[in-house]
């Protein structure tokens, strides 16, 4: 508002060098009448100037605000693809132990087994008879030396449902089954069916 006044007061200071005395009392009034114009106008344009200023700081502050939206989803975004990185590769390393332990109970287990069968082989490798297979498996036959067919076939199908794998597996540990597993292998093998 200053800057307009201070042009008007040139151009009032410009134009009287070029008005007569005669007309200056009709002038003056016209000049009087211009200079309320411009400065209404100038207010107007402030005014106009204000309410651009106004709207722009509105929409730099929506754009700010939207920014920081996308920055937090994107941040949000970011720390949940982190997150399921992380998980993803706690549970490939979770898999991971669970195999290398899986192969360690698999190892000691075909370990064990295979010392248990050649200890129960090496114990029957010598029997000549299904009664003599039988003791040497722990199976206690009646009959004494020479028992009959009917207490051989009484003791076999009681040592099959003692070593049978699926009654073997009640409650028992890792080496009794194993032990039951190979007994019962042997068995079939040495006895054949009855």
């Amino acid at each position: 508002a200053e800057g307009s006044e201070e042009q008007v007061a040139q151009l009032e200071d410009n134009n009287e060098g070029a008005i007569s005395h005669e007309d200056t009392d009709r002038d003056a009034g016209c000049l009087v009448l211009d200079r309320r114009a411009a400065l209404g106008l100038e207010r107007g344009w402030s005014q106009v100037d204000q309410l651009e200023w106004e709207s722009r700081q509105r929409e730099i502050e929506r754009q700010r605000d939207e920014a920081q939206r996308a920055r937090k989803r994107r941040r949000a975004e970011v720390e949940r693809e982190h997150s399921l990185r992380e998980r993803q590769a706690q549970r490939v390393n979770e898999l991971r132990e669970r195999q290398a332990n899986a192969d360690a109970t698999t190892e000691h287990t075909e370990e064990l087994r295979a010392s248990i069968r050649t200890q129960l082989e090496s114990s029957v490798s010598n029997c000549v008879s299904v009664h003599a297979v039988l003791r040497a498996l722990g199976v206690t036959v009646d009959g004494g030396v020479s028992p009959t067919p009917a207490q051989v076939s009484l003791a076999y199908k009681k040592a099959l449902r003692t070593f049978h794998p699926d009654s073997a597996r009640k409650g028992s540990s890792a080496q009794h089954i194993i032990d039951a597993e190979e007994r019962f292998k042997i068995l079939q093998a040495k006895c054949g069916k009855r």
